[in-house]
């Protein structure tokens, strides 16, 4: 583990549940064009439901029990899916276990649950090649998750935008999009 890593870990606790929601939402959201790549448009109506559920937390709302519920049981059979189909160490099965561990945030806030999703986020980062990206990759979006955590250490209450003016075009993406895998068959 890296130095900033450590940084962010032993912080979480410090922020509010709500602002630990807001900051693994955030990060599970970068995730998105893996998301979108993988499973084409099917799946983003889930996935957009689990984010509003978040965010609608993170930012001082309530959510259903029954919603929530729903919406975790949704991402662990789509993981669980991903995992029959040997698609461990992905990062398809990265984001939707960062998503995964977002929404069980709002109903269970300790700061591991957290740590937990937005390591997978950084896991996505590294796309298919992770040998050769690796490193670069994971520290990349490990410096974004930095400020990130900074964002929300410095804010009194999260908004939903209050992550819009970090870099959002990040060179782990940029590369995986260059070089992109045919996309799966009957997507």
């Amino acid at each position: 583990m890296t130095i900033e890593e450590d940084r962010i870990n032993e912080t979480l606790p410090q922020l509010s549940p709500r602002a630990r929601t807001s900051l693994a939402i955030g990060c599970a959201e970068r995730t998105m064009p893996f998301v979108e790549w993988y499973f084409g448009p099917r799946q983003g109506p889930a996935f957009q439901k689990a984010s509003d559920l978040c965010w609608t937390y993170a930012v001082g709302g309530s959510v259903a029990a029954p919603d929530l519920e729903a919406s975790y049981a949704h991402f662990d059979a789509l993981a669980d899916k991903l995992y029959d189909k040997d698609e461990g160490g992905t990062p398809y099965l990265f984001a939707v276990m960062a998503y995964l561990f977002a929404i069980q945030s709002v109903s269970q806030p300790e700061a591991k649950v957290v740590q937990t999703s937005i390591g997978y986020s950084r896991g996505a980062a590294c796309g298919e090649d992770k040998q050769q990206f690796h490193a670069a990759h994971t520290a990349e979006e490990t410096s974004w998750q930095a400020l990130a955590l900074n964002v929300a250490l410095a804010m009194r209450s999260p908004t939903r935008d209050m992550f819009e003016h970090l870099p959002s075009n990040p060179k782990w993406l940029q590369s995986w999009r260059a070089r992109k895998p045919p996309r799966p068959a009957g997507k």
